[in-house]
């Protein structure tokens, strides 16, 4: 319950209790069906922006390692990192890219989000 509060807080406690509720989840088989929602909620602009980004990233990237998770799931995460950095700082920007290139090769699903293959047609323009 701790855990779970601390993590609906939102800001540093949130990523605090990130680990510890993730370890619980995996390890212990705690039921937590809405930690991926809460934890998108968390990847916003201003997170690029904080001091503890690189813990946050290195959690987020063993979060999403699992081959088990959806490729829609993962590709909403890459989709909102980079997009949030297009204003980041560069150090920033830096390590979203490395986080990104490696869910890419995880999760191989995920690649259309980068090329589209020469059967793609483009939506006619009216």
């Amino acid at each position: 319950d701790f855990l779970v509060d601390s993590y609906n807080l939102g800001g540093t406690a949130s990523l605090l209790a990130l680990n510890s509720l993730f370890l619980l989840i995996t390890d212990y088989n705690l039921d937590y069906p809405s930690f991926y929602p809460k934890l998108y909620r968390m990847c916003t602009p201003d997170l690029l922006h904080t001091p503890y980004l690189g813990r946050f990233l290195s959690m987020l990237d063993t979060f999403l390692k699992s081959p088990l998770l959806p490729g829609y799931m993962v590709a909403a995460f890459i989709k909102r990192l980079t997009r949030n950095s297009l204003t980041a700082p560069p150090h920033a920007i830096i390590q979203v890219a490395r986080l990104t290139t490696n869910l890419l090769k995880l999760h191989p699903s995920t690649k259309r989000l980068v090329h589209r293959g020469p059967d793609h047609k483009r939506a006619r323009e009216d």
